[in-house]
């Protein structure tokens, strides 16, 4: 488990990849929100490109988040957030596919 440290996803998939390394893992089980799921497997799959490595993915259902269920999370506020983790993983993509290195 990589501890959170508000790194952000690129940073905590290439701490992730240096502990899978180290450690000799195989197998990954990745527990995220449905709306940042995809983001986060993309940068661990990035990361870990070298590696063989399972990797299963765990939604975790959008009623049991945090912000969801925030009184103070609006429709729009929702869906703000949705929005900007679309513009992040399609940023994400464009760094992938120029073959960025991630550190």
């Amino acid at each position: 488990m990589v501890e959170k440290q508000r790194l952000g996803t690129l940073r905590e998939a290439a701490a992730l990849s240096r502990l899978v390394k180290g450690q000799g893992i195989k197998k990954l089980l990745v527990v995220s929100s449905g709306f940042h799921l995809r983001r986060a497997i993309g940068a661990i799959k990035h990361c870990c490109s070298h590696m063989e490595l399972e990797i299963t993915p765990v939604a975790v259902p959008l009623d049991s988040v945090e912000f969801a269920k925030s009184e103070c999370a609006s429709a729009n506020e929702r869906s703000s957030a949705i929005s900007k983790e679309w513009v992040k993983h399609l940023f994400y993509q464009l760094l992938f596919f120029f073959r960025i290195p991630v550190r």
